[in-house]
């Protein structure tokens, strides 16, 4: 399925932002740049929120400052609001209903 331009604006975000994280904080994004090569950043997306867990560079990110170079930051951009009609909810096991 060809990718709609919002979504080739997203992945390259991704992907730009990966790259700027791995040299900044040394983070490993492998398989997550690989995710967004070959499924694209929304799935790549989707899958962390099934994961339930953060990815693998927002601790680093985190640490450094610089959480707007997370995966998470730019899929809750409103510009990306498009690619996310059905909302991605991401509950942790202990929270209350």
């Amino acid at each position: 399925m060809e990718r709609t331009r919002l979504e080739l604006l997203f992945d390259q975000e991704l992907l730009q932002n990966a790259e700027q994280a791995r040299i900044l904080c040394g983070s490993p994004v492998t398989r997550f740049v690989r995710s967004v090569q070959t499924t694209g950043g929304v799935s790549a997306v989707r899958e962390l929120c099934r994961r339930n867990r953060p990815s693998d560079a927002f601790d680093s990110l985190a640490q450094a400052g610089r959480l707007d170079l997370s995966a998470e930051a730019s899929a809750v951009k409103g510009k990306y609001a498009p690619l996310f009609p059905q909302p991605i909810a991401v509950f942790h096991p202990d929270d209350s209903i």
